[in-house]
């Protein structure tokens, strides 16, 4: 008799974990909001600058958002460094990440954060910052990038090593002074990951949450079926002893 009751506690025991995580729906929910971000930079500067990146993050969410900023470094010398750089290289692959800079902060709903760091050229001429990259959740978020024209030297000389040529400094090296500064790219321009809102309980279509509910019942019907089974079997093994 007591491994029979042993038996159906261990099945109601199954039964209600079974009805918790169908009620709790299981895995934790994804950030469920939008975050822009856009990131800014002075237009130009000359070579012995030092210059102010500000990534500013804003949440439209109903809800705070933890966030990890990753910055990549590009061809620029940052200066003062307050966030973390991993320089991620490896002696034995032929091509080497570049570093990164993190931060790890919470965003407020309908509130923003920014965060900045100081940095230098490294050449003359136009250098490119790449979007800045925002997880939250399962949700990744990009920046627009940057183009940040690096004035050339005052020396009447042209001076290749700092990267002074015909193309980047053409009144110096001889060139085409014409020569069109690309533009920045736009946050439109840059592709994302779609954002998929969560689904509304009330939005789903009455044939599917009919399906869904008869199921569950089909289920309940299945473990009661079960346990009436088990419990003739054992009136039917006492009978015979």
């Amino acid at each position: 008799m007591k491994r029979f009751m042993i038996l159906i506690l261990l099945v109601c025991f199954a039964f209600a974990q079974y009805s918790s995580q169908g009620e709790s729906g299981g895995a934790p929910e994804a950030f469920s909001g939008m975050l822009m971000v856009n990131k800014s930079a002075p237009e130009s500067v000359s070579l012995t600058d030092t210059f102010t990146v500000v990534i500013m993050i804003t949440n439209n969410g109903p809800a705070t958002a933890q966030v990890t900023i990753r910055e990549a470094i590009g061809n620029i010398e940052p200066v003062d460094i307050v966030p973390a750089i991993s320089d991620i290289q490896d002696e034995s692959l032929t091509v080497a990440y570049p570093p990164l800079m993190t931060w790890n902060l919470e965003v407020p709903a309908a509130g923003a954060v920014s965060v900045s760091y100081k940095a230098k050229p490294k050449t003359v001429g136009t250098i490119s910052i790449g979007p800045t990259e925002v997880i939250a959740g399962n949700s990744k978020f990009l920046s627009n990038g940057l183009f940040i024209r690096v004035e050339c030297t005052s020396s009447p000389e042209c001076d290749e090593s700092i990267g002074e040529t015909p193309l980047t400094c053409p009144d110096k090296c001889g060139g085409n002074a014409e020569a069109a500064v690309p533009e920045a790219p736009q946050m439109d321009d840059i592709p994302t990951d779609p954002y998929v809102q969560p689904a509304d309980p009330a939005s789903i279509p009455p044939d599917q949450r009919d399906m869904e509910e008869k199921t569950g019942q089909m289920l309940l019907v299945g473990i009661a079926i079960l346990l009436v089974a088990a419990v003739a079997a054992y009136l039917l093994v006492l009978k015979k002893k």
